[in-house]
């Protein structure tokens, strides 16, 4: 899972990376998850289709959530940045240069054109993916940025994850545009669903956290609806709880690129009729305090993919 934490809230995560140990860049911070004793806490969360409508997103019913400041510790993955991967951590940062400019990230146009096939091939070749389906872009800006901007989203403060087990079902469900296909990936086989996220400056400032899966038990994990549009989906809202593990890279460069799970279905066939499915997430993720740089978010899901064996170049 992942957050978001700003500077200009009293919920401060770093003060703009200062408040951190005198040898390392961990920071010390609340983070906001979600207060599941608040009424309608899982009402369904609306992301109206009308760019009007979409201006005050936390005007409308649901939206507004009563969230919990729980005290965390974020975890600058340094020198052993090698040590964190997909397959047991849930997220890794690996090196790739992308050939498009910064102004290019806020064109659709040219971003489905010269960045997609770049992402595509650097999802085949860090987790051996034969098929990869990008599904949704975003360009993401610090929490205190232009509200007048359409093309830039602010970050999503709370602890979240983008899809529930239920959910990512139905991500597949709705973004293949064939239906047999999409059925036989969700009932046969193995498929992922990951974000990437590649700053568009060096990060000094709102630093873009990510969660160790294996640290959050599904009992933190709270359901909740959404609505985007024509589309009906369920992501993961999670409870306060100290043993969940927090990690970042200090200082983000555009070429040190997040890649994390946001949903894992392996099968594993235990008899000529059996399977073994094991579910895996990246639980939460979050936002620490970040200057005026542009991220960039990209979705997708994988199928058939191989355990995590990454090509050197990308080290």
């Amino acid at each position: 899972m992942t957050a978001v934490v700003s500077n200009s809230t009293e919920y401060l995560l770093g003060q703009s990376l200062s408040s951190r140990d005198d040898d390392n860049h961990n920071i010390y911070t609340n983070l906001l998850y979600l207060d599941t004793s608040s009424p309608g806490f899982n009402d369904p969360i609306t992301f109206p289709k009308d760019p009007k409508e979409r201006e005050n997103l936390l005007e409308l019913p649901g939206n507004r959530k009563v969230l919990i400041a729980q005290p965390a510790v974020v975890t600058d993955v340094g020198d052993n940045i090698r040590h964190y991967t997909l397959d047991c951590h849930g997220f890794q940062y690996v090196n790739h240069t992308t050939k498009c400019s910064k102004e290019m990230f806020l064109d659709e146009t040219m971003i489905k054109a010269s960045y997609y096939p770049e992402v595509d091939q650097l999802i085949k070749d860090v987790t051996g993916a034969s098929y990869v389906h990008l599904f949704d872009y975003a360009a993401r800006g610090p929490l205190n940025g232009d509200d007048g901007d359409p093309k830039i989203n602010r970050p999503v403060k709370s602890v979240h994850c983008d899809q529930s087990y239920e959910g990512a079902k139905r991500v597949v469900m709705s973004r293949l545009p064939d239906k047999a296909f999409a059925e036989e990936v969700v009932e046969n086989r193995r498929f992922q669903i990951m974000n990437i996220w590649r700053p568009l400056e060096p990060i000094y400032k709102d630093p873009f956290a990510v969660t160790d899966a294996r640290s959050i038990p599904d009992s933190d994990l709270v359901a909740l609806p959404v609505i985007a549009g024509d589309y009906t989906e369920e992501s993961w809202a999670a409870e306060p709880n100290s043993a969940h593990r927090w990690y970042f890279k200090f200082a983000q460069k555009p070429d040190e690129v997040l890649m994390f799970k946001c949903f894992d279905l392996v099968r594993k066939r235990m008899s000529p009729v059996e399977y073994f499915m094991l579910r895996l997430r990246t639980g939460l993720k979050s936002i620490c305090p970040h200057d005026k740089a542009l991220r960039s978010e990209l979705v997708w899901f994988t199928v058939n993919s191989s355990s995590n064996q990454i090509h050197d170049r990308y080290l």
